[in-house]
């Protein structure tokens, strides 16, 4: 599926949730929101995990094949509660619903790692990262996916070919697994100082630090280049400012 350049910036936990279909709709044209949020709003009255569960509505998203990460992220915490439910037959759905998503991704992997494709590594690094942010509740696979990734962008590094998206990537990866440092030193060498998006990473990398007076600082920064940002960097921007 096609990722915007800096859609690695778009966390689902804090990212933009349309409410209605109109501003679903305006999203989905700026690029700030998945078509299946649209498609949601324009066709359901109230939230795929309010109580009580719409199971007809998630089964017919789960059906399409080629859902985003922030989708993919909603359901699984939404699913992970359902396990849990006193009716086995939603559990069960629940659980074969968790192992549909994780199987897509793993025939992913195991398609790529079967092709010659030039941009193979990078978009392994980002299907692993992808599974780590599936995997918030199990520290121990978050950090395995974690690594797997860092593994790909590595290879990337070393063979020279590591692109602006994939530094961006290489950050959050390096801060999921709290090297701050070592984030801040991969940021350093290969972004641009006047890059506006490093300095979204740098506000990032601060504020993992609780460094907010650095945050400050980058943000007023940056908030004079508001014009060399897209749409999902102002939107980014935004949150920084709110904190």
């Amino acid at each position: 599926m096609p990722h915007s350049s800096f859609d690695i910036f778009r966390r689902p936990a804090d990212g933009y949730r349309p409410s209605t279909a109109g501003s679903a709709l305006r999203a989905l044209g700026a690029d700030l929101a998945p078509r299946e949020i649209f498609i949601y709003r324009a066709t359901s009255a109230k939230p795929l995990d309010e109580e009580p569960v719409d199971l007809a509505a998630i089964e017919r998203i789960l059906s399409r094949p080629d859902l985003d990460v922030e989708t993919n992220i909603m359901l699984i915490n939404l699913f992970q509660r359902l396990v849990k439910d006193p009716d086995s037959e939603v559990a069960l759905f629940a659980a074969e619903s968790i192992n549909t998503i994780e199987n897509r991704y793993n025939r992913s992997i195991e398609k790529l790692k079967r092709s010659i494709s030039p941009d193979k590594e990078s978009r392994l690094a980002r299907l692993y990262y992808e599974l780590s942010l599936l995997h918030e509740e199990s520290l121990s696979l978050k950090k395995f996916y974690l690594r797997e990734a860092f593994s790909h962008l590595h290879s990337l590094e070393k063979s020279g070919r590591l692109e602006k998206e994939e530094v961006a990537l290489l950050v959050h990866v390096l801060l999921d697994l709290n090297l701050e440092d070592h984030a801040e030193h991969s940021l350093k060498k290969y972004a641009r100082e006047e890059d506006p998006y490093s300095l979204l990473l740098q506000a990032e990398i601060a504020f993992r630090r609780r460094d907010f007076i650095r945050v400050l600082q980058v943000t007023t920064e940056l908030s004079q280049h508001l014009d060399d940002l897209d749409e999902a960097g102002r939107l980014v921007l935004a949150t920084w400012l709110e904190i």
